[in-house]
């Protein structure tokens, strides 16, 4: 009977992994296992090859063993700061190997329960995401000095009608000289009736 159980258990055991080692395939991010210490106590990937190294050269080792001085200084600091104030933290920084010099990542850090021990630092690729942000953050920047320097009047609204942004020859057109005053008004008070309807409909 006894021997039956601790089948049962080993069975169990070996689903339990099999799980994991499931879930660790549908994760795109490095998972480190870090030590209070700052020793790297185990890894985990999808892709093996996002570390760089075999994981068996980060194993057992300090985060300045692997990394340059001043981004492991960093490393240290978050990770400090993080069993300190037994709470998660992020970093963001560019990738330290010459092979990728303009990858973009992420860390951070989670507490594992109330373990005061280690915790986990998560590496997720941004550089995407960032690239992204750029072009979109460029677009804005385009628009916004096309709307605020265009010599036809122009405003922003929201879909209550309200006036968000006006540029200055807006401002001009309508007479206003404080901006407080014409931002607190309604489109439908600078339309003559006739047309509110038309202009409601269109937004």
């Amino acid at each position: 009977m006894e021997t039956l159980q601790k089948l049962d258990e080993i069975i169990q055991l070996k689903q339990k992994i099999k799980d994991f080692d499931s879930l660790v395939e549908s994760i795109d991010d490095i998972i480190f296992e870090v030590s209070r210490d700052g020793v790297i106590l185990n890894c985990w990937t999808s892709d093996p090859k996002l570390l760089f190294y075999d994981k068996e050269h980060f194993i057992n080792k300090t985060i300045h063993e692997i990394f340059p001085s001043e981004l492991a200084t960093s490393f240290s600091y978050i990770l400090e700061k993080s069993f300190k104030k037994k709470k998660g933290y992020v970093i963001k920084y560019k990738s330290p190997f010459y092979e990728n010099p303009e990858q973009l990542y992420r860390l951070q850090t989670k507490i594992i329960g109330n373990r005061d021990d280690k915790l986990t630092a998560v590496v997720t690729n941004i550089t995407r995401e960032q690239k992204l942000l750029s072009k979109i953050q460029l677009k804005e920047e385009k628009f916004n000095r096309a709307f605020q320097n265009s010599s036809i009047g122009m405003l922003l609204l929201d879909r209550s009608l309200n006036v968000i942004e006006y540029n200055l020859a807006l401002q001009k057109i309508l007479g206003y000289t404080d901006v407080e005053e014409m931002l607190a008004r309604k489109v439908p008070e600078f339309i003559h009736e006739s047309h509110s309807d038309n202009v409601q409909a269109a937004v």
